[in-house]
């Protein structure tokens, strides 16, 4: 999205779920129901994140779900929603909330469609070393304020 400043975005956000297997239980499926119950609070907040960063720049974002691990269900999915490229996360894993989930992302990669990956392990490696380095630096400090001869005052410790 940052590399190009000038298109608009409809995003997807999807998840595998197989249908449930009895008449009764698919008469009352309700896809919106199946989504609300698989975005937990996390979830919710990245993509509540997500949509302010980049508000000018998102004509949709939604959550939808895919009932089958076939190619030709995927490929008949994607071109239906009008999907035009696929973007998968890389190096991450899931946790679903549903036993009844699957993880599309091997399916996905077989699409018809151009699939390119994002890699989150820089940024997350990054802020993991700022939020190590902040500990070390503020334990550090603690144990010198400590140890250091009785002061008189206030101690602050940053």
């Amino acid at each position: 999205m940052e590399q190009d400043p000038n298109h608009n975005f409809e995003i997807m956000l999807l998840n595998g779920v197989y249908p449930p297997d009895n008449v009764s239980s698919l008469l009352f499926y309700n896809k919106t129901r199946v989504v609300k119950e698989n975005e937990s609070s996390g979830f919710i907040n990245a993509r509540d994140l997500f949509r302010q960063k980049f508000r000018p720049r998102i004509k949709a974002f939604y959550s939808e779900v895919i009932t089958s691990k076939s190619r030709f269900a995927l490929n008949a999915f994607l071109k239906t929603n009008n999907i035009q490229e696929i973007y998968l996360p890389e190096g991450m894993s899931f946790q679903f909330n549903q036993r009844e989930s699957f993880d599309p992302i091997p399916l996905l990669k077989k699409a018809s469609l151009p699939v390119k990956t994002i890699s989150f392990e820089n940024e997350h490696e990054e802020k993991t070393s700022r939020l190590r380095d902040l500990t070390t630096n503020f334990i550090n400090d603690l144990k010198e304020a400590l140890l250091s001869p009785p002061y008189e005052g206030r101690l602050a410790v940053s």
